[in-house]
């Protein structure tokens, strides 16, 4: 390795030995700016020196070459992959142009957390008892979404003896397989698609299917599909609240195929997890607030009948199979002396009128 290579190498890990012993979530390196981490959801410059366009591209090139495969297909524009480090574990990178070379980095880690860990209600667990469903965790981006879901495989690796696959862009956690046959695969390495690895997966005799984020049309019909036919998939998705969620797979679907979906999803869907990351009480860190709804026929039959409006309150009144919505968590969170009850009226105002 050449003495800039070299350079470039020493930088890149005293950034992200900043980065993790720091607890940021994530670390953004641009020309013009100095080192930029978020620490429990704010974004703080570190105190380093501005970088350089040089800089920036000598750091791109480090960790492009830690990439654990060539990805077919590559675009010139951007880039995602994820890198395992010896010493700060698994590390998500998107490498994208904004008139120059920019980086973004989201800390991972390395060992999968529990849903004790996470702070998540027992309902949540008990969908990893199941033989076939259809399992959403939904949230905004850097929501801990791909965690929970994580937490929730891991579960099922604990608790039974499973062959559980997984289609992500890119391989975020290992899984470690120890009652399990864990078969992880990349999109765009080992599969073309979502799609097809989830129609590849039907023929490799699985259990439990993880779709790593929902993101078309398709996508949706393969997985409902795998749902159907006996199998327990979980996915992530973008959404905002337990029933938007349902909205938002809904609409995913083309124009004339929405009616179909619906229709498949209130047929295999087991349940939605929402969640939002909120500070905790002193500062230290963020804990999960959580909405839960769960597929009872009532719930089933409004999805049905395209009365999703209804959800919110399905969800107020059934707590007794577990179901509860953002605002009771976070009443319950504050009621505990884990939030703020500013936190809680934050939350609540960017959520919308719809969960006050």
């Amino acid at each position: 390795m050449s003495a800039p290579a070299d350079l470039a190498e020493l930088r890149l890990h005293e950034l992200l030995r900043v980065m993790f012993r720091g607890r940021a979530s994530d670390l953004h390196l641009a020309a013009g700016y100095p080192p930029m981490v978020r620490v429990d959801g704010a974004i703080t410059p570190l105190t380093m020196p501005l970088l350089s366009e040089y800089d920036v591209q000598a750091l791109a090139a480090c960790l492009a070459l830690r990439r654990p495969h060539a990805q077919r297909g590559e675009p010139e524009q951007h880039l995602d992959f994820a890198v395992d480090d010896p010493e700060f574990g698994v590390v998500r990178v998107h490498l994208f142009r904004a008139g120059g070379q920019r980086i973004a980095l989201r800390a991972l880690g390395g060992a999968v957390p529990s849903t004790a860990d996470l702070g998540l209600p027992r309902r949540v667990l008990e969908f990893a008892s199941l033989r076939a469903g259809f399992v959403v965790i939904a949230g905004a981006t850097g929501s801990g979404k791909t965690t929970t879901a994580a937490a929730l495989l891991d579960a099922v690796d604990v608790a039974c003896a499973r062959h559980i696959v997984t289609i992500e862009e890119p391989i975020e956690y290992r899984l470690r397989g120890r009652r399990s046959l864990v078969t992880q695969r990349e999109v765009g390495v080992d599969v073309d698609d979502a799609a097809s690895g989830i129609r590849a997966a039907l023929r490799e005799d699985p259990d439990v299917i993880f779709l790593g984020e929902l993101r078309d049309g398709v996508a949706v019909e393969t997985a409902l599909t795998a749902a159907e036919t006996g199998h327990l998939v979980v996915t992530t998705l973008h959404a905002r609240g337990a029933d938007g969620a349902v909205e938002r797979i809904v609409d995913l679907a083309a124009g004339q195929r929405r009616d179909h979906v619906r229709r498949l999803l209130a047929q295999v869907l087991a349940g939605i997890v929402y969640q939002r990351l909120v500070p905790r009480a002193g500062g230290a860190g963020r804990t999960a607030a959580v909405e839960i709804l769960v597929a009872t026929q009532a719930v089933r039959s409004l999805i049905r009948e395209e009365k999703t409006h209804q959800l919110r309150n399905a969800m107020a009144t059934g707590r007794a199979v577990g179901m509860q919505t953002l605002a009771s968590h976070l009443e319950d969170l504050a009621l505990r002396g884990l939030i703020e009850r500013e936190s809680l009226r934050e939350v609540l105002r960017d959520q919308g009128p719809a969960d006050g």
